[in-house]
Parts: structure tokens; sequence; C-alpha cells
């Protein structure tokens, strides 16, 4: 009965670990296309910001594709999780990751003045190209990695796009701030409840 149990668990972990090196491996590919298709936005960008025109950021493949780049973050931090609480929390992850992603962008468009205001389509490229960076957002300390490299990178599109320096800052100041608020006050808020009830 042990060696059965024994070559079950064997067995188990050999068909975690080859998911595990087929997830990398389409990992390391869909990096290398959102990779060279964002250097090639960013050099068309710079070789028409001459003539003012900012169009090659914008195009919905940099949107597409940094929507897959949240998913797959997602997804593969549950894949990767070992089961049981572990891969309970990275479902949880996940689905707030997707969930927030979204209500940046929405946060972002609401909260623009001015000439962004105006240029919705700016905001949906540097949120698309933000967005990239959570590809690495695979377990709780990466997605932190992740959130903030999101926002500089978003940031960067944005003035590159020729965005004011204020507005970039207070619109990537309130998307990602209204994120770091609420989740530490979540924080906070379940902590003191623990406490609470420890103390009866």
């Amino acid at each position: 009965m042990v060696a059965r149990k024994t070559h079950a668990d064997a067995a188990h972990t050999g068909g975690i670990q080859g998911l595990a090196r087929r997830f990398l491996y389409w990992w390391r590919c869909l990096l290398t296309l959102l990779v060279e298709r964002t250097v090639a936005s960013a050099r068309t960008l710079r070789s028409r910001a001459a003539v003012g025109t900012t169009e090659p950021l914008r195009r919905p493949l940099v949107v597409w594709l940094g929507t897959i780049a949240i998913l797959i973050g997602a997804i593969a931090g549950v894949a990767l999780a070992s089961p049981g609480t572990a891969r309970e929390s990275a479902v949880l992850g996940g689905v707030t990751a997707v969930i927030w992603a979204l209500l940046r962008l929405l946060i972002m468009q609401l909260g623009a003045r001015g000439a962004l205001a105006r240029d919705t389509a700016a905001i949906r490229g540097a949120w698309g190209l933000g967005s990239v960076a959570w590809l690495l957002g695979i377990t709780p300390e990466l997605r932190v990695l992740a959130w903030a490299v999101s926002g500089l990178l978003t940031g960067y599109a944005l003035r590159r796009l020729g965005a004011d320096g204020r507005q970039v800052r207070v619109s990537v100041g309130i998307a990602w701030g209204a994120q770091a608020v609420v989740t530490v006050g979540i924080w906070i808020a379940r902590n003191a409840i623990v406490a609470v009830l420890l103390s009866r």
C-alpha cells in the first residue's frame, strides 16, 4: 500500500512538473512576442513623433496583448500553486488582479482631465502596454512587483503619447493609489477583526 501511494505521489509530482515546464515554455514565447511588439511600437512612435502622430501605440493589438498577459498571469498562478489552501489563495489573487486591472482602466478614463480626457485611445493603449507586466504576476510577491511595474509603464506610455506630466501623475496616481488604499484598508480591517476575535 505504501509502495502504491509513493508511486502515485511520484506520478502526480511528475505531472505537475511537466505542466510547469510546458507553461514556462509558452510563457517565454508569449513574453518574447509582447516584447517584440512593444519595442516595434515604441520605435515607430519615436520615428513619427516629429510629425505629431502617435497611432502605433494606440492600435488595438497592444490592448489585446495586455489583456492576454493579465489572464495568463492569473491562470499561471493557479496552475503552479500547490493543491489546497495555496491554490485557493492563488484563485482569489488571480481574480482580484483581473478585476483591479479593469477597474484601473475605468478609473483612468473617468479621472482623466483636459486633452487626456478626450483621448481615450491613448489611455487604453497605455493601459495595454502597462498590463504586459502582469505576465509576472504568478505569486503574491510577483503581483506586487507587476503592479508597480505596470504603473511605471503606463505612465511612460502616456508621456510618450504626449500627455502632460501632471495629467499623467494624477491619472496613474489615482488609479494605482485607489487600489493601494483599498488593499491596505482591507488588510487592516481583516487583522483588526482577527485581533478582536482572539482577545475574546
